[in-house]
This record gives C-alpha cells, sequence and structure tokens, in this order.
C-alpha cells in the first residue's frame, strides 16, 4: 500500500502574538469544518503571561563512565585505536569503528542513557536511533582519554510546506584544529567547511 503522507508542522503554528490584557485563543483542526479542539483564556501584563498550560518532562543526563566501563570499552575496541593516534586520528578511527559493528536502525530506539548499557544492547541487536549511536560514539571517545558531546540538531524543511526534521550528532574537542569538530557516527562522516573540518555551529 502506499504510505500516507506525512503531515508537515507549519512553522506559523507556533507563533502568536498575545497583546495586553484578556486573549481568548480557539484551537481549530486543519480541515474544511474547522471544528473547536481546545480554548486558551491568556492574561498578558507586560512580559508575565498567565493560562499557557505546562507540561514538564525531566530527563536523566547522560550517566559519566566509570573507570570500569571506561576500560570495558577500550577492551572492545582493542587494536582499532592506538595511543600514539592524534585527537583527530582517534575520533575517525573510533566513528568507523563503531560504523562497521552490526546494528539495526530503527524505533523506538534505546530508552537507557548509560552508555555502556547502550552499547551492549546495540551489540544485542536492539534498534538504535541517531541519539543513541551518538551517546556510544561519545562514551566511546571518553573511553580513550578525549573530550565529546552528543548534539541536537532540528531544521525547518520547506518542500512547498515547511516542516520539522531532527537528527544528533556528536562533536569531539580537537585541540590542533581550534575546538569542537562534528562527528556523525549514524552516517558514518564529518563535513567540511572549505577544506576544513567544521562544528556543528559552522554547519547551522
Amino acid at each position: 500500500p502506499t504510505p500516507a503522507a506525512e503531515v508537515k508542522i507549519q512553522v506559523a503554528d507556533f507563533r502568536i502574538a498575545i497583546p495586553e490584557g484578556e486573549t481568548t485563543v480557539t484551537i481549530t483542526s486543519r480541515d474544511a469544518q474547522g471544528e473547536q479542539l481546545g480554548q486558551l483564556k491568556l492574561q498578558r501584563h507586560g512580559e508575565a503571561i498567565a493560562g499557557i498550560p505546562a507540561i514538564e518532562t525531566r530527563i536523566a543526563p547522560r550517566e559519566h563512565l566509570t573507570v570500569e566501563d571506561a576500560a570495558f570499552l577500550r577492551r572492545e575496541i582493542g587494536a582499532a585505536v592506538s595511543p600514539s593516534d592524534s585527537p583527530w586520528q582517534k575520533a575517525n578511527k573510533i566513528r568507523a569503528w563503531l560504523g562497521q559493528l552490526r546494528y539495526r536502525l530503527g524505533m523506538p530506539g534505546l530508552s537507557t542513557r548509560k552508555p555502556r548499557e547502550a552499547y551492549e544492547q546495540m551489540k544485542t541487536g536492539q534498534p538504535v536511533l541517531c541519539g543513541n549511536l551518538a551517546e556510544i560514539y561519545v562514551a566511546l571517545c571518553e573511553a580513550m582519554g578525549m573530550t565529546a558531546r552528543a548534539v541536537g540538531l532540528t531544521v525547518a524543511v520547506q518542500n512547498g510546506l515547511f516542516g520539522v526534521d531532527t537528527h544528533a550528532g556528536a562533536e569531539v574537542w580537537i585541540p590542533e584544529m581550534g575546538g569542537w569538530v562534528y562527528q556523525d557516527p549514524t552516517f558514518n562522516c564529518y563535513w567540511q567547511i572549505d577544506g576544513k573540518p567544521a562544528s556543528a555551529m559552522q554547519l547551522h
């Protein structure tokens, strides 16, 4: 069967100017009937706006590597990375090593934020998402004595309509290159700008 068309999210849906005083915001469906889905009564006094419902979700941060987990990950990498390699060589060799492992991209992805646990679950065939691979890559870099961090990327895509797409990768601190360099474990690559490896901010 033909897959259903992807519903694009219009960026304009997220911006509503709220004037001073009381405002009623009515939310309707996108179909021709415009069925009312909800209504908000807002009060604005200067920069303070009351009446907006808020849902707060707390996500635990990625756990730091223990000494034991770092040693485990170094054993997993084995001879693929040499202690004499430069930070840039290590960053690329770790990415390439992770890229040659057998893993399955798919939903819903791993729920754990424990690097070793995520790596072991990936090896058993549990589906991973780009964010999982980024955090595993960061843990492998840290196990090899490097500074790395996961980075999230969000972009508005315009194909007649606006939409939202997301991706996650990693950055590694490369002193000889002057700072952060973006590495993408999902696509096993990095990007260059004017012949030089780029950071996530430069790509943005």
